[in-house]
């Protein structure tokens, strides 16, 4: 299986950790505000109105192309990815290929290639210069990334692989489900909210 898979995450799976509702603290005020803790950090998975079905897993990238990946799950947390953050720009980005160059978090407005998940839930893409500007953070409450409302929420679900390489199977993407999608109660996906963590070798 020759493929890039960026830094997989770290183990501990959260079930009983309570949920955060997705817009209980979210503030105009906290616009490009730094996560609490060191320079880099991960990100792990918290359950969003009440679903805790991937609660607890943590953010790697998944090479999807030449500067191209997209964000998948992991349950390793020493697999995760070292993600930073702009605080000018309100950049969420990991370094990656050589020389290092930011691949940034970014909301696309598309659906994911031949994939299953559901209609609706679009593409989180991570990408080298694609930037996402105004994204923030909530250091008060669990150091979780404010959504911009255009987005609504953050997503994880079980689909039958991500393009181009569908051969190497199952995974656990990140999507965002507007307003106005159904929410998917089958189990397959469930709204999350990303929380950075700094418990990890720099």
């Amino acid at each position: 299986m020759q493929l890039t898979v960026f830094a997989l995450g770290l183990a501990s799976i959260a079930s009983a950790a309570p949920a955060v509702s997705i817009r209980d603290t979210a503030s105009v005020n906290n616009k490009y505000t730094a996560p609490n803790g060191q320079s880099s950090f991960q990100l792990e998975a918290l359950a969003a109105n009440g679903n805790l079905s991937y609660s607890g897993l943590f953010l790697t990238g998944f090479h999807t192309g030449a500067g191209e990946s997209v964000p998948v799950a992991t349950q390793n947390q020493t697999d995760a990815i070292a993600m930073h953050f702009n605080s000018t720009s309100g950049d969420v980005y990991y370094l990656g290929g050589s020389p290092p160059a930011p691949y940034s978090l970014a909301f696309l407005d598309a659906a994911p290639y031949m994939s299953d998940a559901p209609a609706g839930y679009k593409l989180v893409t991570q990408n080298v210069g694609e930037p996402h500007s105004g994204l923030s953070f909530r250091p008060r409450h669990r150091n979780v990334i404010d959504v911009p409302l255009e987005y609504n929420t953050f997503a994880l679900c079980n689909v039958n692989g991500t393009a181009p390489y569908f051969g190497v199977g199952a995974e656990t993407q990140l999507f965002w489900r507007g307003h106005g999608v159904a929410v998917e109660r089958s189990g397959k996906c469930a709204d999350v909210l990303l929380k950075a963590v700094f418990n990890h070798a720099d």
